[in-house]
């Protein structure tokens, strides 16, 4: 009932926006049919479809599917050469299972040798500087990682981490007070990717961040996401990164056992809330990483239905959801997104069957089911760069209805 209302809501609304005068629209000829909307997502959600994971056959056939239904509906294809297809490459990136990171002392006895997916956590990125791999640099360690200007506080201030690798904690500064780093809330300066970014500023070669307890009660997500694959948009442009990820407790007790300061030093600093100091360590330390990259296609739908009036042909309405989903887990387990994004996706088919016989609207409409949305947004991400957004006037986007 909640998924009918919210269609005839959609329905209306559309035709509000698509039209100069005020219509009536008559739902005694062409009305919501829950078995039309039932059918469709026992097919998209099926085991038969593997969890639509973006790139893949299986996300493949349900991209057919949806391409023969806009055709039963009488829209008209809107993709590539004259197809209802939008070709979207993908970088698909995966790091090899042995990669591992090193660290040695300067007599060059190993200290801690951090293996993919169970001691160094990460994400395979196309944008890593893979010229840093295979090389050794001095370690260092310096606190939260931090330069805030605002706050005052600036763990690089004279300390040189240039063409070096950088052991950060997670977190920031504590703080009773909202006027230094908002209190107790977080601000942006523990976002790991701005320590990455921060790192980088100040001329590291990579990042090692020591995880709090937030991080290591996902660590068995941390697992699994260190050795998937990654995609990326073939043609977006990425800054270069720098190697950087999480390290577990374990081997940073090993690393910091014989330096300056233990990591238990470190806590007892953290607990009495104060912010623990940079220093150097005697190390080297080596990122061994193997980045496997190759192309892989993928697609967008797009169907659309003309307007009626030659006044308003260049200002559209799109009507959109990702299709893709999340594929199927080492186990064989399908994960089969009847709610993330099944429900969105037979709920743009089911508003294109009602708007495309009754052809009152004035505006032009894009029906879109956008792939990769699981990856990074990286399908509506797409249709944006190649689509003039500015003769887009409205726009309804929808997600687990």
């Amino acid at each position: 009932m909640r998924n009918s209302i919210l269609l005839i809501a959609l329905v209306l609304f559309i035709f509000a926006c698509s039209a100069s005068e005020k219509i009536y629209y008559d739902y005694s000829t062409n009305t919501f049919d829950i078995s039309h909307v039932k059918a469709n997502l026992e097919f998209l959600a099926s085991d038969d479809l593997k969890g639509r994971n973006t790139a893949t056959e299986s996300e493949k056939v349900a991209s057919q599917f949806i391409v023969s239904e806009f055709k039963k509906y009488g829209l008209q294809p809107f993709g590539d050469d004259g197809t209802y297809f939008q070709k979207v490459d993908f970088l698909s990136s995966k790091l090899d299972p042995e990669s591992h990171v090193k660290l040695f002392d300067e007599a060059g006895k190993e200290v801690a040798s951090l293996k993919l997916g169970e001691d160094f956590m990460t994400s395979a990125s196309s944008s890593i500087d893979e010229n840093l791999f295979g090389k050794d640099y001095p370690v260092v360690f310096a606190g939260y990682g931090i330069n805030a200007p605002e706050y005052d506080y600036n763990d690089y201030k004279n300390f040189d981490v240039n063409n070096k690798i950088v052991i950060v904690m997670t977190g920031e500064p504590h703080s009773e007070s909202e006027d230094y780093f908002k209190g107790d809330k977080n601000t942006r300066y523990s976002n790991p990717f701005r320590k990455v970014d921060m790192a980088k500023a100040g001329g590291a070669v990579g990042l090692l961040v020591i995880p709090d307890e937030q991080y290591l009660q996902y660590w068995s997500w941390l697992k699994r996401r260190s050795t998937r694959e990654s995609l990326s948009l073939a043609d977006g442009e990425q800054d270069a990164s720098i190697p950087n990820g999480l390290i577990s407790i374990e081997s940073t007790e090993a690393i910091f056992e014989n330096q300056t300061k233990t990591f238990s030093d470190i806590e007892a600093t953290i607990t009495a809330n104060e912010s623990p100091q940079p220093f150097e360590l005697n190390l080297i330390g080596r990122f061994d990483l193997q980045l496997n990259s190759e192309i892989k296609p993928g697609r967008n739908v797009v169907a659309i239905l003309p307007g009626n009036n030659s006044a308003l042909a260049d200002e559209y309405i799109t009507i959109g959801a990702h299709y893709d989903h999340v594929g199927v887990n080492a186990d064989g387990e399908v994960y089969n997104g009847a709610d993330d994004n099944g429900s969105g996706t037979v709920a743009v088919l089911e508003a294109a069957r009602l708007l495309a016989p009754q052809r009152s609207n004035e505006r032009p409409i894009i029906f879109i089911l956008y792939t990769g949305e699981e990856k990074g947004l990286l399908g509506s991400e797409y249709f944006v760069n190649n689509f003039n957004a500015d003769e887009i006037v409205t726009n309804i986007n929808i997600d687990m209805t």
